[in-house]
């Protein structure tokens, strides 16, 4: 994502245009989404416990943003995952809202934090939509980018970060961020909207600046990168300029990977984090994230920090290895 690069590929299926299909799969075509699910979590949570082996860190609890229409059978798949990382505590609190899903999980995690519940809180996001029927699905709804479509590619990602108090020892100002403040809100559902709106957005953009926010430096889109979230971040934009950046700088991850799903929202804080390390290492900078999920949960993250490095130490030096 950082170099500009996709992972797109032929999946080998036509549009209702006759048009070749392409999306950012990690995994072999033919898995059904279950057994996808389950290897993405596997992936992201091997990453995952080399940083918690690090800091010495056992049973964190998790709470996860998942697919709004997971099944139990996949469910368990995932929970099978997550038994195997004594670093983990076993059962995840489940958030099946999609895309903004985590910032909802983000939300409750920070609130348990300041009241002292848990010191440590791993939120994380897992999801596929890179399985033959679900692919199938798109194309049914005309969803799939193409030369007659402002649609989606399809991707799947996991994605997980560690949450605790700042002043934490497991904190790393290098490589952390602070989150200043996240708000949610409930719009109608995608599949039930006559016309673009940014209310929604707007209202949690004006929470940002009533809560006391000022300008950032970036914007992370964190969506399916389909025309209508880009029309409703544009409208909602235009009421709340105090807090965007001036020029305008809007990032799209989908640019990258495709609809991450229920993945997408930690993936956009990990780029944020990137960008700001990268950009200007080490000097102080913020960005907002924000995405969409199609059930018309909507919700944003203020984060802001010095990172010198977007990769913690004990990671790279695993992936060296």
């Amino acid at each position: 994502m950082g170099a500009g690069l996709s992972n797109f590929s032929d999946t080998g299926l036509k549009s209702a245009y006759g048009t070749a299909v392409s999306a950012g799969a990690l995994l072999h075509k033919h898995l059904p989404r279950g057994e996808r699910l389950a290897q993405l979590a596997n992936f992201g949570i091997l990453d995952l416990q080399t940083l918690l082996k690090g800091l010495r860190l056992s049973r964190v609890p998790v709470m996860l943003g998942l697919p709004s229409d997971i099944t139990l059978k996949e469910r368990n798949q995932i929970q099978q995952a997550l038994e195997r990382f004594p670093e983990l505590h076993p059962k995840a609190a489940d958030y099946p809202y999609g895309r903004a899903s985590t910032f909802v999980a983000i939300a409750d995690a920070m609130r348990l934090i300041e009241r002292g519940v848990h010191r440590h809180i791993v939120v994380g996001g897992i999801d596929s939509l890179c399985a033959a029927n679900t692919i199938q699905g798109l194309i049914a709804a005309e969803r799939i980018l193409g030369p007659h479509s402002e649609g989606t590619i399809p991707g799947e990602a996991s994605a997980f970060a560690l949450l605790a108090q700042f002043d934490e020892p497991s904190s790393n100002p290098s490589t952390s961020l602070t989150i200043e403040a996240v708000f949610r809100h409930q719009s109608q559902p995608f599949d039930q909207t006559q016309k673009v709106s940014g209310d929604g957005l707007a209202a949690i953009f004006r929470s940002f600046r009533e809560w006391g926010s000022t300008k950032v430096d970036r914007v992370i889109a964190a969506h399916s990168g389909e025309g209508y979230f880009g029309r409703s971040f544009a409208h909602a934009y235009l009421r709340e300029t105090e807090i965007m950046p001036e020029p305008l700088t809007v990032d799209l991850t989908a640019d990258c990977v495709g609809d991450t799903g229920a993945a997408a929202g930690v993936l956009g804080l990990s780029f944020a984090r990137y960008l700001l390390a990268t950009t200007k290492p080490g000097i102080p900078g913020r960005a907002l994230i924000y995405s969409e999920s199609d059930n018309g949960v909507q919700g944003a993250a203020i984060v802001a920090g010095s990172p010198s490095a977007w990769m913690d130490d004990s990671i790279a030096n695993s992936l060296a290895n």
